[in-house]
C-alpha cells in the first residue's frame, strides 16, 4: 500500500470512530466501554477500508492511527462509574445510567447489576459466615474492601489478605471473586512488584490478586508502597515503550500461609497498609463434595457478591475508613513480631542481657539472621528494639576483664548507671 492510501485510511479511521490513546494503547468506543482498538481496525480493514490490505498495511494503520492521536489526559477507570454487562453505575448517587462515551472506562464486569432476587441471601452468606467463623465485623469488612474495589475515586491504601493454614476455604473465597470480576483483574505474584516488567496489568485491573504471597525476602518496598498510594508510577514492557502510568488505583488481595520477610526499615509503612481477614475454619474434617465449584461458580452467587459489595461501599462511604476486627489486630500484631528480625532473634535467644557487651549480641544477632536468610539492622535499630523487648538500657561500664576498657554493656532500665570499676 502506498503512503497515501495510508495517510486516507488513517483520516478515515480517525474520523469513523470515538478513539482515545492510553497507556500506550489506542481504544475506542464500542457503544458501551472503550475497548482496545487493534481487533476493530482489522476488522474494518477487512470490510472495504482498504483494498486487497495486507499484514504489514494494517500494523502501519494502527501505529499511525496511534501517532496521530494526542495521549489521553481525562480520567480513565477513576471516576464514580463502573460497568456492568448492562448499564453504568454511579458509585456516589448509586444509580444506573446509560452507557455514555464521556464517560472513559476500559473495564466492563460480565454481570449485569444486580436485581431484586440478589437482595436475599443464599449459598454466599451461608459459606463465608461458616469460613469466617460468624465473625461479623470481618464479613462486613470482606464485603465492603469488595466495595471499595467498586469505588475507582476512593484511595484509602489498604491491601486485603487472606489469612490462615491450608484447607480453611479463603481460595475458594478468591475463585468466588475472581469469577464475579473476571476481565477486571489480573494474577500478579507479590514479587512482581520488584521485577523490571511486573506491573503492566495495574492500569488493566480493578483489583490484582495471588493465592499466596512470596517467601522471598524483600529488602526495598519502596514500588510497593507507592503503587499502594496511587502514584504515578513508570511501566515497563518487553519491545514497547515504557510510559507513566497516572490515577490507576487498582486495590489488591493476596492469600498469605506465611507473612513475605520484609527489611524491618519498611515494617511499619507496609504493616499500617494491610487489612488482613483471618479464615479460621478447618475443613478438614468435612466430606469434599466434588460438585461444589460448579455450584459455587454461578451468576446467582456472583449477583449476589456484588450486592454485598454494594451495601458495603454504601457502609464504608458512611464511615470513611476500615474499621479491624480484634481478630485482624492480633494478626497485625503477629505480623510485626514475624518481620521483626530483633524479636525473632531474642525469642529464641537464651543467653543472658543483663551486663552482655552490646557487640557480643549485636554479633550473635546478626550471625543468626543472616543464617536464617534475613537482612540484619543496623546496630543503633538493633539496639533500641532489644530495649525495648527486654526493658534495657546502654550503660558504658568496666569489666573485669583486666584490659581496664569501658564497654557498651545492657543494663536493666531501672538500674543505676554510673560507671563502675
Amino acid at each position: 500500500m502506498s503512503d497515501n492510501e495510508l495517510a486516507i485510511a488513517t483520516e478515515i479511521v480517525t474520523n469513523r470512530y470515538n478513539l482515545i490513546k492510553y497507556n500506550n494503547e489506542v481504544y475506542y468506543f464500542d457503544g458501551e466501554i472503550y475497548a482496545p482498538f487493534e481487533n476493530e481496525l482489522y476488522r474494518a480493514v477487512a470490510h472495504g477500508l482498504a483494498s486487497n490490505p495486507s499484514a504489514r498495511f494494517k500494523k502501519d494503520l494502527l501505529l499511525n492511527v496511534y501517532h496521530y492521536l494526542d495521549e489521553y489526559t481525562g480520567n480513565v477507570n477513576v471516576g464514580s462509574y463502573v460497568a456492568f454487562n448492562d448499564c453504568l453505575y454511579n458509585t456516589k448517587t448509586h444509580e444506573c445510567e446509560s452507557f455514555n462515551k464521556d464517560v472513559v472506562v476500559t473495564m466492563k464486569l460480565k454481570f449485569d447489576y444486580p436485581t431484586e432476587e440478589a437482595s436475599k441471601p443464599n449459598m454466599v452468606d451461608e459459606i463465608i459466615n461458616k469460613l469466617l467463623c460468624g465473625n461479623k465485623q470481618d464479613i462486613d469488612t470482606l464485603y465492603e474492601y469488595l466495595g471499595y474495589i467498586l469505588a475507582r475515586d476512593m484511595i484509602l491504601e489498604k491491601m486485603m489478605t487472606f489469612n490462615g493454614d491450608g484447607n480453611n476455604g479463603k481460595s475458594s473465597v478468591l475463585e468466588l471473586i475472581t469469577y464475579t470480576f473476571a476481565g477486571c483483574c489480573n494474577q500478579l505474584p507479590f514479587k512482581s512488584y520488584f521485577e523490571k516488567f511486573g506491573l503492566s496489568s495495574l492500569g488493566k485491573s480493578m483489583f490484582v490478586y495471588a493465592h499466596e504471597m512470596t517467601n522471598d525476602f524483600i529488602k526495598d518496598a519502596t514500588k510497593f508502597k507507592e503503587v499502594l498510594s496511587n502514584n504515578d508510577i513508570l511501566i515497563e514492557e518487553k519491545y514497547k515503550n515504557a510510559y507513566t502510568l497516572h490515577n490507576y488505583n487498582c486495590k489488591f488481595i493476596y492469600g498469605n500461609n506465611g507473612l513475605t520477610k520484609m527489611d524491618p526499615d519498611c515494617l511499619k509503612a507496609i504493616t499500617r497498609r494491610l487489612l488482613p481477614i483471618s479464615f479460621d475454619y478447618d475443613l478438614g474434617k468435612e466430606k469434599r463434595d466434588m460438585y461444589f465449584y460448579k455450584k459455587w461458580l454461578t451468576k446467582e452467587n456472583a449477583e449476589r457478591l456484588l450486592f454485598l459489595a454494594i451495601e458495603g461501599l454504601k457502609r464504608l462511604q458512611d464511615r470513611g475508613n476500615f474499621e479491624l476486627s480484634d481478630r485482624s489486630e492480633e494478626l497485625l500484631e503477629q505480623y510485626a513480631n514475624e518481620l521483626d528480625t530483633v524479636y525473632n532473634w531474642a525469642d529464641q535467644y537464651e543467653g543472658e542481657y543483663i551486663d552482655q557487651k552490646v557487640t557480643y549480641l549485636f554479633n550473635n544477632y546478626r550471625t543468626y539472621t543472616q543464617d536464617q536468610g534475613g537482612v540484619p539492622v543496623k546496630r543503633s535499630t538493633f539496639e533500641t528494639r532489644l530495649c525495648q523487648i527486654k526493658d534495657l538500657k546502654i550503660s558504658k561500664q568496666y569489666l573485669n576483664d583486666g584490659t581496664g576498657k569501658r564497654y557498651q554493656i545492657f543494663v536493666d532500665k531501672d538500674t543505676n548507671t554510673k560507671a563502675k570499676k
